[in-house]
């Protein structure tokens, strides 16, 4: 497969999108109607598959720009080379004549190889334990070109006990299952999800959901992927210089990549994760170019956050700011959904930061507030590592479906998102 073009994608979008003039207007645009942008078909799950990522990229630099934000990097854009697995067509599973519905009844890992079958037979083994110094192989004696039927997991006799921890992984069953010349092999499991950084497997890999399959006889599938396909990311990064202090600089940041989809009609939404925080990111630019404070607020909206982090690791290695003038990155994530308050990544880190947070949170009577430690899950994460303070604010508990085709805006709780907006403004603007 041929790599994405930049310039293709850019030139198709201006064909249809006249951006305004590079000034604040005069009623900056609300947050849904960021997100409803950003989960639309034009963009398919701001994935690989379709350039959606790029087509992203630009409708968040034209907002960068119709906010006052100047350009940090080139004309607003750090472009990054990534390799990711694309499934290039709607996947299809079919067991005991039950056709299955992509994305909802089942998902192929992201780095499944091509592959189909038609009428296989169908053999289940348990939650294919391989535990050789325990004289326990589920695999024995099972036929060569069989559809092997996985339970995830560790069976509840054996999760409180010492069992190597592969023999509960995905990749350790699916290796096994390989090694027996299994044509494929199928997950069951309780929840639903799909990821982009799924590890090569030898063989096609499907998770199915439990309700969608009972006693499986046979098994037809065709899956059709390009894995390590060379593509251009890009992360859009704008600045507005402080008015007191330049040199000392926060960056708000937010992905706004997603899981894009299969083929050109199944798509993943993602109007949570993260439309969300890429809403409240360009909000939030809005807001500070007409209410500009003392000190320097970056903005960057990274690509390649679902891939590992590397939109922020790229950020982070230009030094296109010096890593010293770095005061603290605000990463948002998740932000629109959420029932038990917020979770603030790198608080325990942090805990003078975290703890100014959290009296702001309490004045403002926004609900529970808690801390954790700062684990690589969101963008926050390389400032981390490269030793600069770094908070992940997320809403905690949300009923939002995640990496799942249900993520959808119609479903987003926005009191969440006020509250995260308000403690995120307060914080910036406030010394208390």
């Amino acid at each position: 497969m041929r790599s994405v073009c930049l310039a293709a994608v850019l030139v198709a979008f201006a064909l249809t999108f006249t951006p305004a003039a590079a000034q604040p207007g005069p009623r900056p645009p609300q947050p849904a109607d960021f997100v409803a942008s950003l989960v639309s078909p034009a963009m398919f799950g701001r994935g690989y598959s379709q350039a959606g990522h790029l087509v992203a990229a630009e409708y968040i630099r034209h907002h960068f720009k119709s906010a006052g934000l100047e350009p940090l990097s080139d004309d607003y854009f750090q472009p990054f080379t990534i390799a990711p697995d694309i499934v290039t067509s709607v996947p299809t599973l079919t067991i005991d004549n039950v056709h299955l519905t992509a994305g909802r009844d089942f998902v192929p890992t992201s780095g499944s190889p091509t592959g189909a079958a038609s009428g296989v037979a169908a053999i289940s083994v348990g939650h294919g334990l391989f535990l050789p110094d325990s004289g326990v192989n589920d695999f024995a004696g099972v036929a060569p070109g069989s559809v092997l039927v996985v339970e995830a997991g560790l069976p509840d006799s054996l999760a409180r006990l010492s069992v190597p921890t592969d023999a509960a992984r995905d990749d350790f069953k699916v290796a096994a299952a390989a090694a027996v010349n299994a044509t494929a092999i199928i997950l069951v499991v309780d929840r639903l999800t799909y990821a982009v950084a799924s590890p090569d497997a030898p063989i096609p890999v499907f998770k199915v959901l439990r309700s969608s399959i009972a006693n499986p006889e046979t098994v037809s599938f065709d899956v059709r992927t390009a894995r390590n396909v060379d593509v251009q990311a890009v992360n859009v990064l704008g600045i507005l210089r402080g008015t007191s202090f330049p040199d000392s600089v926060v960056v708000l940041t937010a992905h706004y990549d997603h899981l894009g989809g299969f083929g050109d009609s199944v798509f993943f939404a993602g109007a949570n994760d993260n439309a969300s925080g890429t809403a409240l990111l360009m909000d939030l630019a809005y807001h500070f170019a007409r209410n500009p404070p003392e000190y320097t607020l970056a903005f960057a909206a990274f690509s390649g956050e679902e891939l590992g982090l590397l939109g922020s690791r790229a950020f982070v290695l230009s030094q296109l700011i010096p890593l010293e003038q770095i005061h603290l990155a605000f990463n948002f994530d998740m932000v629109a959904s959420g029932g038990q308050g917020v979770v603030v990544s790198g608080g325990t880190d942090f805990p003078v930061l975290y703890d100014r947070l959290a009296r702001i949170n309490d004045h403002l009577m926004l609900g529970p507030i808690r801390p954790r430690m700062a684990t690589p899950i969101s963008d926050h994460y390389p400032f981390v590592e490269a030793g600069r303070p770094g908070l992940f604010i997320y809403a905690n508990q949300g009923t939002q479906p995640y990496h799942h085709v249900d993520d959808v805006a119609a479903t987003l709780e926005w009191d969440e998102y006020l509250k995260v907006r308000e403690l995120a403004v307060t914080f910036l603007t406030s010394d208390n």
